[in-house]
């Protein structure tokens, strides 16, 4: 047998392509996995908040010992207060990094969770949209990339607005001209920042979503294997899976560059920026305009601001990735779930005749949404209650459809199905289903023996 196309070109023809979510709509989604632990997270910024004003404290006190040599003042005082702000901002980051740690992986619990249940949960119909590959990667890698977004990525965001801001005030005060030459460096370094940003988020996109493609392709391959093997195509599938890795690794190291450039740009502007400050302050202090306990602490202040400067890059890059992650996750949040329980208050399980067939189907005509055809068009078949009967029928013939309509899958558009007499519309999926023994002929119940799925499934 030969064949011009790959036997599973079907399962690949539906691209993820998920639209870029909106800034706010986007937000509000991270928000919505962070606002259960909403006390934690609190505990966490002010940790971090406390974490912060020791840090800013720091260059205070050093200038106090500065300006204590040569008097006689004790220098044991300043000293141990400089100890014990380093021993005190330690502990406060071990536990906010402990806290945070933990909380992230709370939420990425919680993110699983949910995820399963709505694929578990929701109409098969509107599930098979996705491919098993992608829905696999929403659980595995978007999940992962929620756990910083959600967490650190707001920590960050507040510490490093708020010590950016005290900095800058701090050193207003001890001196204005050299920090207008800060707050120059500080403009060149947001610009630059507005125009990388952006892409790391896009490129962490594409490469999300070539994952999502690289894992239903290769499903796709592995599930088909006997029909690969058989058309000799082993090749071709290697070759596919792999265009999908490489179009991945692409989009990553896209974003590695655009990350280490944010990087560069925030520690090589601020470094500048130190140096030009080192030879205005030298100047000044030699024309005796600036005490050198003042450039010292002012020099602190700008090794400093680096940090917040660096954290923020972080966050917002964190928070982009976290977004692009979330526009993944938003597609599978309007699916509709089923209602396995709803019934009429009035419906009968019982048998309308004593004869009536076990399950019927009258003039039934069905398809799905996404068919040009229905795919079963005024069927009429009854199943006695004792004896086999065969469904047989070439490929497309509407065996599946059959089950689907019978399992409660999908709906008829038109006509009627009965279980023992009584009316579909008068029963409950769950009524339905647990009259009915239903085995999936494929490779994925190799891993759970048909005993266990039969008393799991528990059939009447």
């Amino acid at each position: 047998m030969t064949s011009s196309e790959s036997p599973i070109d079907d399962i690949d023809d539906a691209k993820s392509g998920s639209p870029a979510v909106p800034f706010r709509e986007g937000i509000a989604l991270l928000w919505s996995y962070s606002r259960p632990h909403l006390r934690t997270l609190i505990v966490g910024v002010l940790l971090g908040l406390f974490a912060t004003a020791i840090t800013l404290a720091t260059p205070m006190v050093t200038k106090w010992v500065l300006d204590s040599l040569g008097t006689d003042l004790d220098l044991a005082g300043p000293i141990t207060i400089l100890v014990l702000i380093l021993i005190v901002g330690i502990i406060a980051n071990l536990a906010q990094s402990v806290l945070l740690g933990r909380l992230s992986e709370r939420i990425v619990l919680d993110a699983r969770r949910g995820l399963v249940s709505w694929f578990f949960l929701a109409k098969l119909e509107q599930i098979q949209r996705f491919r098993t590959g992608e829905l696999v990667t929403r659980v595995t890698s978007d999940t992962l990339l929620l756990r910083e977004a959600t967490t650190n990525s707001l920590v960050q965001l507040i510490n490093g607005l708020v010590s950016l801001v005290g900095t800058i005030v701090l050193m207003a005060i001890l001196d204005w001209p050299l920090l207008l030459t800060t707050l120059l460096a500080l403009v060149v370094v947001g610009a630059l920042f507005g125009v990388l940003v952006p892409q790391i988020g896009k490129a962490d996109k594409r490469a999300q979503d070539a994952i999502g493609d690289l894992g239903a392709t290769l499903e796709g391959g592995v599930r088909a294997l006997r029909t690969v093997k058989s058309s000799r195509a082993e090749h071709r599938e290697i070759a596919r899976v792999n265009t999908k890795a490489e179009e991945s690794a692409r989009h990553a190291i896209r974003s590695v560059w655009f990350s280490a450039l944010t990087w560069a740009v925030a520690g090589g502007g601020m470094q500048l920026a130190i140096i030009v400050i080192l030879g205005l302050g030298a100047g000044r202090v030699a024309l005796g305009e600036l005490a050198v306990s003042t450039l010292v602490a002012f020099l602190l202040y700008a090794f400093n601001i680096v940090d917040p400067i660096a954290s923020l890059s972080e966050a917002f890059a964190t928070l982009q990735r976290g977004l692009a992650a979330a526009a993944r996750i938003r597609e599978t949040e309007h699916l509709e779930l089923e209602n396995t329980h709803a019934r009429p208050a009035d419906a009968s399980t019982h048998p309308s005749t004593p004869d009536a067939p076990v399950l019927a189907l009258r003039a039934v005509t069905a398809g799905y949404a996404d068919a040009e055809a229905p795919a079963l068009r005024d069927v009429t078949l009854a199943i006695p209650r004792k004896g086999h009967v065969a469904l047989v029928g070439p490929s497309g013939a509407g065996r599946t459809t059959v089950f689907s309509l019978l399992l409660r899958f999908i709906d008829p558009t038109s006509g009627r199905l009965e279980l023992n007499g009584v009316p579909y519309d008068r029963l409950s999926i769950d009524e339905v289903r647990s009259g009915i023994a239903y085995d999936e002929n494929i490779d994925a119940l190799k891993a759970r023996p048909l005993g266990r799925l039969h008393i799991e499934d528990e059939p009447s």
